[in-house]
């Protein structure tokens, strides 16, 4: 019966927790459903919103930036002994290069 009982002390003693939450641009899955030359530029707003910036080119077409970001937060504690946060942030570049209202072209850098 002793050993029942400090099984369980010792259970709740050691009782941790794990959490982990991802916050940040969710468009960037959106990237993957981008086709060159079946793709419009309206399409790319609607779905990705605003580019970050957009320069003309030589050749008449245009190259838009899109920047999306995510932000991953672990916290692993184990009651009463040690508690750890990790903190990741990353960053994407993405470019499309439209010509007549259509995704000509594109990369990630």
């Amino acid at each position: 019966m002793k050993n029942i009982i400090l099984i369980g002390l010792l259970g709740a003693v050691l009782t941790g927790c794990i959490s982990y939450r991802t916050d940040g641009d969710h468009n960037r899955q959106e990237v993957n459903s981008v086709r060159a030359g079946v793709t419009t530029a309206d399409w790319l707003q609607d779905n990705l919103g605003a580019p970050k910036s957009v320069r003309k080119t030589g050749k008449g077409s245009e190259i838009w930036h899109y920047q999306f970001s995510e932000k991953e937060k672990t916290h692993v504690s184990l009651f009463l002994i040690f508690s750890v946060s990790n903190e990741n942030e990353q960053s994407s570049d993405y470019y499309f290069e439209i010509a007549d209202g259509v995704v000509e072209s594109f990369w990630q850098d």
